[in-house]
């Protein structure tokens, strides 16, 4: 069921369940019928909530949150409501949440709602300006040095992984070009390079990752700009401000990237993909 929207902000959120196999389940799950949707009423305390929550996410390094909302009414039919209890969950990551529910005799939540943008959830958006002066402060510089200091690193781990990979692919190639069958010891030898790229491979996704939420620590400790906003970027009098929901940010040469779907001139989010760029070490903007 897709999200639907009422004028009283009222948003029903279409529910599947979370596990295929149904094996362990009690005899009154089979009994009892199935959520069809959930009804979430968007009161103010629920997106005070919520925005509370986005700020935890960011100033501890968190990917997601969740609490008990006892707001939401669950439904398995279009009138059919249920009457006794469903405990009510919502997960809350940096730009969308999602609700999950449980019968009160369950040990474990066995519903879950579809995502809802965190966006959908605000009326009237503001556009965040970018004002890069903000990162002169000394704790932005602190940890404008912790991110550089941490790309230095992915770039010397990125390095050693493709260092090794033409290691690999050079003696699988000349083995393979070779009249002779390959002796155990290189077999052997390719099969530790095979592991060794391997685990390069997860760490340098690691650091990206690490890289991801420093960046986006930095954007809201500087500029209390959160993913999932409307940011506003005016790079000089001679080129057209950028406007864009931020849906991603990262961290190249000393350069910061918010990326994300431009906002239009009648205050939509549009389908073309936008950046905006500035330099953090020598307070360089882009654009």
């Amino acid at each position: 069921m897709n999200i639907v929207s009422t004028p009283k902000r009222v948003i029903c959120l279409g529910i599947r369940p979370m596990y295929e196999d149904s094996k362990a389940r009690t005899y009154e799950y089979f009994v009892q019928p199935k959520p069809l949707f959930c009804r979430l009423p968007v009161t103010q305390s629920f997106v005070d909530k919520v925005t509370e929550l986005r700020c935890w996410l960011v100033e501890k390094d968190l990917k997601s949150l969740s609490f008990l909302w006892r707001d939401i009414v669950w439904f398995y039919g279009v009138t059919e409501r249920f009457h006794f209890g469903i405990e009510s969950i919502v997960h809350v990551s940096a730009t969308e949440l999602f609700i999950t529910g449980k019968y009160n005799f369950e040990a474990e939540s066995l519903y879950r709602s579809v995502s809802l943008p965190i966006s959908e959830l605000i009326e009237e958006q503001v556009l965040k300006s970018v004002d890069t002066t903000a990162f002169e402060l000394p704790c932005s510089k602190a940890l404008i040095t912790e991110i550089d200091a941490k790309y230095q690193s992915y770039l010397r781990t990125l390095d050693m992984q493709e260092k090794l990979e033409q290691v690999r692919d050079d003696l699988i190639s000349l083995a393979d070009s070779s009249v002779q069958l390959m002796s155990v010891e290189n077999q052997l030898y390719i099969d530790s390079l095979q592991l060794e790229v391997a685990a390069l491979d997860r760490l340098t996704s690691e650091q990206e990752l690490s890289l991801e939420n420093l960046c986006a620590r930095l954007l809201y400790q500087s500029l209390q700009i959160a993913l999932g906003d409307w940011v506003y970027f005016d790079i000089n009098r001679h080129r057209k401000p950028v406007q864009l929901v931020a849906e991603s940010v990262s961290y190249h040469e000393g350069v910061i990237y918010i990326n994300g779907a431009n906002i239009t001139q009648k205050g939509e989010i549009g389908k073309r993909q936008e950046s905006i760029s500035f330099g953090i070490l020598n307070n360089e903007s882009d654009g």
